[in-house]
């Protein structure tokens, strides 16, 4: 997964909100054995709190143009590993999307 998180984030600068935007491919297994796919966008701001507007205008920012790199990639792997992906896990367990039976997620990079 670190080769993507690299490429897998997108900085955003928008008015007062500012951050990384990322999108995970979730994959979850309910206690039924029932499977599930969702897409789920998780944003959080340079300093590494949730940025749940960004989230919230997820689409239309994905349509924006790529810009340069907010951060060195060392400190986008940093923001990653300690802030985003357990932003990610706490949200899909509290939204019900996991649980204890199962589930694997993968950064989509970004194209």
């Amino acid at each position: 997964m670190a080769q993507y998180a690299a490429r897998g984030d997108r900085a955003l600068r928008r008015g007062d909100d500012c951050g990384v935007l990322t999108f995970w491919l979730v994959q979850g297994r309910g206690s039924s054995g029932a499977t599930g796919t969702r897409v789920q966008p998780l944003a959080v701001s340079l300093e590494g709190t949730r940025a749940s507007a960004l989230e919230r205008r997820s689409d239309a920012l994905f349509s924006n143009a790529v810009g340069a790199p907010a951060m060195d990639v060392s400190a986008r792997l940093s923001l990653l590993m300690t802030h985003v992906e357990p932003a990610l896990h706490r949200e899909l367990r509290h939204s019900g999307v996991i649980g204890d039976e199962g589930y694997s997620v993968v950064i989509l990079p970004r194209q």
